[in-house]
């Protein structure tokens, strides 16, 4: 049996639990990386990132691992389309994905991003936040 650990985010003052058991399967998978390029679209007129600085994607069996870092376009509070994922990176069902990010103020949130079977990749982003750093990990199937 997994242990559970907790985690307690200061600013929402939530605790979450979670287990080693994602970790385990990633390492159980780790024979089955698989690098491939180009991972990522990434819109052009209306995108959540006007320049990056990272845009990772890495399949490993059925866990993919996304990091995404850059500059917003940050004029108003709201979900913003940060980037679409290749066929063979998307999920078989919609996925939200709790996801830990580093802005430009060195705060780190504890935030969802949705990541759809189409591929596309939204987070919410607020007006003062200038920069994103984003990792998650999601199971496709």
């Amino acid at each position: 049996m997994a242990q559970i650990n907790k985690t307690t985010f200061k600013d929402t003052n939530n605790t979450y639990e979670h287990s080693d058991e994602l970790f385990d399967a990633i390492i159980d998978n780790s024979n089955d990386l698989d690098f491939r390029a180009p991972l990522f679209s990434f819109p052009t007129a209306g995108g959540g990132i006007s320049s990056y600085a990272t845009r990772v994607a890495i399949r490993m069996g059925d866990f993919v691992l996304i990091n995404i870092a850059g500059t917003l376009n940050n004029s108003s509070d709201s979900t913003k389309t940060i980037g679409t994922l290749a066929e063979g990176y998307r999920p078989s069902a919609n996925r939200t994905v709790k996801v830990i990010t580093v802005t430009s103020a060195n705060l780190i949130l504890h935030r969802d991003a949705t990541i759809f079977t189409n591929g596309m990749i939204q987070v919410y982003t607020q007006t003062h936040e200038q920069t994103l750093d984003m990792t998650c990990v999601f199971q496709l199937t």
